[in-house]
């Protein structure tokens, strides 16, 4: 009777082991579809921490990517529309205050961001990833990303803080919604 009970209690773990195996390897599966970058973003070397350092090579709103690794705290990205460049995104959560899924869903969407709605002058900001005068906030965050959450707690603030660098920092101001100055 013991000898029966050990066999069904060792099948229920096998089972219970390969169940988790087969799961784990669907969760590693790479991901296929085509995401459209949804903000402007630098890569230096390779790598995008999401700290949101301005350093680099600029991969620019509505480039193609493809996510080939997701993990916990990083995700890897092929971009085919500049050479199949593969980017590792560093999670900084301390910095962003937010998961790794929840950085995926503002950087990268199924649809591209319409940027005809803006004027032809903005439309080329945000391409090149620059912040200029009067643009909304909005149009900053396509144009630059988004701030650190620990230093700009609240979007709705009119005072939002950006690493350049790690040494090297500009604050962007805004009055009734529209830049209305940029310090370095």
């Amino acid at each position: 009777m013991k000898m029966k009970i050990h066999h069904k209690v060792l099948r229920h773990f096998i089972a219970l082991f390969a169940l988790s195996w087969a799961t784990a390897t669907l969760a590693a599966e790479e991901d296929t579809a085509l995401y459209f970058v949804q903000h402007s973003f630098y890569a230096d070397r390779g790598k995008h921490i999401t700290t949101n350092y301005h350093l680099g090579t600029l991969i620019p709103i509505n480039t193609l990517a493809k996510i080939t690794d997701m993990g916990s705290k990083k995700m890897v990205i092929e971009l085919p529309d500049l050479g199949n460049m593969e980017i590792k995104i560093e999670n900084a959560e301390k910095h962003t205050q937010k998961s790794i899924e929840e950085i995926k869903s503002r950087m990268f969407g199924t649809q591209a961001v319409d940027l005809k709605k803006f004027s032809t002058e903005t439309q080329e900001a945000i391409k090149n990833g620059q912040i200029i005068l009067g643009m909304t906030k909005e149009e900053v965050l396509l144009a630059y990303g988004y701030p650190p959450a620990h230093a700009t707690a609240n979007l709705e603030l009119n005072q939002w803080n950006y690493w350049k660098t790690r040494w090297n920092r500009i604050v962007v101001d805004f009055q009734d919604g529209k830049v209305k100055g940029i310090r370095d």
